[in-house]
């Protein structure tokens, strides 16, 4: 098991450097910086391992950051990524990978043996060390006839204020959009040091926002992608998969879900088996949906 604690904080993040009063201060050489985010990875890739929990209080950040320079012109940088593997997975920590207007956020990879994306309110695992940790993840890991399942339970609003352009949720059994869920990039940007920029721009502060955020509209964000996929086993257990098993597993789209992406962007739909009952919408970009057989004659793997 990987655990993150209450006061941990894994950063890629860009730098943000200042050098606008360099020429006026003799302070500060304009040279520059180290943007754009860098990945993180967490992957729980034992047999028998519970998974991966990043307790409340943690911080998971992989944001761009801005170059400003002796004429305070400024310069943003693309956010990295966030790679998640584990049989289950809770994550009730802070996530960020937001970046300035007219750069790509962050991507995050998530991958466990069952998710579930949820409009219903979802309670925090609770876990304060790692030791209740694996109380929790151990639930998630077993039913009461001692078979392995694990989960992944995300509200539809998890990445909402985070700032992340591109969402890849992977199942090793079924994926289920639910009923009324709304899945999309989160539209979070974030303000560089002179605000008056952006007010100018029409651009001002959300209330619902920390200062240093706001949202603009779905059409308004750089690439944006949503991957969906079912049936793909997890990392090293691939050898003790059935496959057999595996190519039962269902990609199900609920009555009433949408999953949507800004103009030019991209939907991956990916499964043994596919039900969409739901509205798939990327303006002008592009949607592939389909159904992969994952055994071969010969017990291999065939995408």
């Amino acid at each position: 098991m990987i655990y993150l604690g209450p006061d941990s904080v894994l950063s890629t993040a860009g730098e943000q450097v200042d050098n606008s009063a360099a020429e006026v201060t003799g302070k500060a050489e304009d040279v520059p910086a180290n943007t754009a985010g860098g990945s993180i990875t967490l992957s729980d890739d034992t047999a028998y391992g519970f998974g991966v929990y990043a307790a409340a209080g943690s911080l998971i950040d992989v944001s761009g950051g801005y170059y400003i320079d002796q004429n305070g012109d400024w310069t943003g940088a693309k956010a990295g990524e966030i790679n998640v593997q584990g049989h289950s997975i809770v994550l009730d920590g802070e996530l960020s990978g937001v970046s300035l207007a007219g750069y790509d956020g962050a991507f995050i990879n998530l991958h466990a043996s069952e998710v579930e994306v949820t409009a219903r309110e979802m309670a925090q695992g609770g876990a304060t060390d790692f030791f209740s940790a694996v109380t929790v993840l151990k639930e998630l890991a077993y039913e009461e006839d001692g078979n392995r399942f694990g989960s992944l339970v995300l509200n539809h609003n998890r990445f909402s204020d985070d700032g992340f352009s591109h969402i890849s949720l992977i199942s090793t059994k079924d994926l289920t959009v639910g009923a009324n869920v709304l899945l999309t990039p989160s539209t979070v940007k974030k303000l560089i040091p002179e605000f008056e920029a952006f007010a100018n721009a029409g651009y001002p502060p959300s209330s619902d926002m920390p200062y240093d955020r706001y949202r603009v509209d779905l059409d308004q964000l750089e690439d944006s992608s949503i991957t969906l996929k079912a049936g793909v086993s997890e990392g090293s257990t691939n050898a003790n998969v059935d496959l057999n098993f595996t190519n039962n597993m269902v990609l199900t789209l609920a009555t009433g879900s949408q999953v949507e992406v800004a103009p030019q962007g991209a939907i991956i739909l990916e499964a043994p088996n596919i039900n969409i009952d739901a509205l798939v919408s990327a303006p002008a970009g592009k949607i592939n949906i389909k159904q992969v057989q994952y055994a071969t004659e010969e017990g291999g793997i065939q995408r």
